[in-house]
């Protein structure tokens, strides 16, 4: 009987054996997809470099503003981007956050936001009227008071504290009141009204930690409109705003007036404006290379003309397919943005030659989807990394290439 199962336990310890082996081998590594790359342009970038540099040592305040279409939404680019660059530059904040749910999937990293009631949402995509969008591009609405909106930051999460809060809304010599609390203390009925129609700016001064902040209208019949809030710390550190709509495109920014859109920005006060558009204006409709130039270019010298002391950086397209391949129209969009960005004295960061060109062998890997333009959660983290590198390249070429500072006086005798 020993000898009728020594082949059947010489195969299970074999198995077994197997088994131990595999286990403790190490897992495969995944793909290293994407080259580090330096940022085209990059003499555009002295201000956001110089900050960076006196954040490196503590010193001021850096914040970035960046604007664009779903990839942006999302925030898991820019919500990575956020926590790589506030380790390395210190926490200022949460910053720009909208007030509530703007869409029933909407969401964001590092905050939560909630809205009830029946608040009425415009957006610079689906509303046809220009004015004042805010940072965010969007417009809570309502006159009753049992409608909220309500954000919160969580304890333990980074960039949850802050001590400095703005609420953005749009008053004017029909705006409504509004009610604001913070951790359940109320802070009394606040006045949007104002003689002319303009975003307002209403800052309060907290204790730093994480906050839950809940905004409703005043109840006086008249409307409430509320743009967004901006969560910072005072003290400095850095900021990465993520603001932009599904399905935007560069030439909406243009709703805002010139105005609105100086407006928007004014609270903010970014030290860098990054731009990621394109993907939306490729598969919108035929592509029209004079038109879509035409747009860009308006666009590009409406926010140059807001935010004249921050910088300018657009970011091209992610890789994309079309029926499985490689879209032959991010060539011409590319040539278009290379060529706005320059005659605009804005960086540009080649997204597609960094990430490889080809969008498949991410989707392989599992860091894109299937539809060919969207990434998975480690792909944006992929290209956050990337990003980030691309950076870090520039920055340590800007700094070799700064004059070095006059040696020290000699001490007097």
């Amino acid at each position: 009987m020993l000898t009728r199962r020594a082949p059947a336990l010489a195969l299970a310890l074999a198995l077994a054996l197997a088994l131990a082996l595999a286990l403790a081998a190490p897992l495969r590594a995944e793909p290293t997809l994407g080259a580090r790359l330096p940022i085209e342009g990059a003499e555009h970038l002295d201000r956001l470099f110089a900050a960076l540099d006196a954040r490196a040592r503590g010193e001021g305040r850096v914040r970035v503003t960046h604007v664009g279409d779903s990839h942006v939404v999302a925030d898991f680019w820019t919500g990575a981007m956020r926590e790589r660059w506030q380790r390395t530059f210190g926490d200022g904040g949460r910053g720009f956050v909208l007030p509530g749910r703007a869409w029933q999937s909407f969401g964001q990293r590092h905050v939560l936001q909630r809205s009830e009631g029946e608040w009425a949402v415009h957006t610079l995509k689906r509303d046809r009227r220009d004015g004042s969008f805010g940072p965010g591009g969007c417009v809570f609405e309502s006159a009753d008071p049992r409608d909220a909106l309500e954000v919160l930051t969580r304890p333990g999460a980074p960039a949850s504290a802050f001590d400095a809060l703005t609420v953005l809304t749009l008053g004017g010599p029909l705006s409504g009141p509004f009610q604001l609390d913070v951790d359940d203390v109320p802070y009394g009925l606040i006045s949007a009204e104002r003689p002319r129609t303009e975003l307002v700016a209403h800052t309060f001064h907290l204790s730093d930690e994480p906050h839950a902040v809940r905004i409703r209208p005043g109840g006086r019949g008249a409307p409430l409109r509320v743009l967004g809030l901006s969560l910072e710390r005072a003290a400095g550190g850095l900021i990465y705003d993520a603001v932009g709509l599904n399905g935007g495109q560069a030439k909406q920014l243009l709703k805002n007036g010139a105005r609105g859109l100086e407006e928007s920005l004014a609270p903010l006060r970014p030290t860098a404006v990054v731009l990621s558009y394109g993907i939306n204006e490729l598969f919108a409709s035929a592509w029209d290379d004079d038109a879509y130039r035409a747009e860009l270019h308006e666009t590009l010298l409406a926010l140059r003309a807001a935010a004249p002391d921050a910088d300018c950086l657009l970011t091209g397209p992610f890789s994309a397919l079309r029926r499985g391949a490689p879209h032959p129209g991010l060539d011409p969009l590319y040539a278009a943005q290379r060529a706005a960005a320059a005659a605009h004295r804005c960086a540009f960061w080649d997204a597609r030659a960094a990430m490889g060109e080809d969008l498949r062998p991410w989707q392989r890997a599992g860091l894109a989807q299937r539809d060919g333009v969207h990434l998975s959660r480690r792909g944006y983290e992929r290209v956050a990394e990337l990003f980030d590198e691309s950076v870090a390249l520039s920055l340590a070429r800007w700094r070799a290439a700064r004059p070095a500072p006059p040696p020290a006086p000699p001490p007097p005798r």
